[in-house]
């Protein structure tokens, strides 16, 4: 079992890595984007290369935040990963809860 002493810091940790990992997964899915519209076939397939380690590491990091309860660090994981997911198929991302969505 883990000290109670190091729980925050542990949190504190891993909502980092989670961010950090949402944030590189929407760079990919703008860059599949602009990548797919300009047709570059083999371009496409290094950036959803690299794209599987950030999905692989999202995953991770989910799970490692969803054991220290840090629902928001999973949410921001999850959504990312599912954007990600999308973009990788091909498909236009999944639609955002209304209050997650950034302003106009």
């Amino acid at each position: 079992a883990m000290s109670a002493g190091s729980a925050p810091r542990d949190r504190a940790r891993v909502a980092q890595e989670a961010a950090s990992h949402a944030e590189a997964a929407r760079e990919l899915v703008a860059l599949i984007s602009a990548v797919g519209a300009e047709g570059d076939a083999e371009l496409l397939t290094d950036i959803k290369e690299q794209a599987r380690g950030v999905f692989n590491a999202l995953v991770a990091a989910a799970e490692a935040a969803l054991e220290l309860g840090c629902e928001g660090a999973v949410f921001d994981a999850l959504s990312a990963h599912d954007a990600l997911e999308a973009a990788l198929a091909g498909r236009p991302p999944p639609a955002q809860p209304a209050e997650a969505a950034p302003a106009p």
